[in-house]
């Protein structure tokens, strides 16, 4: 993780998101370009063959999944929908839905009566 940290920082990516969101949409532009010409050509080999310096290129402007939620569990972070306050998962937002339309439908009756 502090392989990670270092490299961010050298590259002005911690303190800049801008430059951060910039950096790889700049690289994935690139090798998107790059590889549609080469499978629209039919040279898959080429791709295949670019696979492991493709790969090194991406993972210098990219997090693994594992690396993000070890930063997320040592800042305190939800890793799952339903870890979130309010709860975002399906059954969990349909529930909380649920009891607002009841709690407002409750309301209303106190009023009319």
């Amino acid at each position: 993780m502090v392989q990670l940290q270092e490299r961010l920082a050298s590259e002005g990516i911690l303190s800049d998101p801008a430059k951060a969101r910039q950096e790889f949409a700049r690289e994935y532009g690139k090798k998107s370009g790059r590889w549609k010409e080469e499978l629209a050509l039919g040279r898959v080999g080429t791709f295949t063959k670019e696979w492991p310096e493709i790969r090194k290129d991406l993972a210098r402007v990219t997090q693994r999944t594992a690396e993000i939620a070890s930063l997320m569990r040592l800042s305190g972070l939800p890793l799952t929908p339903g870890a979130t306050t309010p709860p975002t998962s399906d059954r969990s937002r349909h529930h909380t839905w649920k009891n607002k339309v009841e709690a407002e439908d409750k309301v209303k009756i106190k009023r009319k009566v």
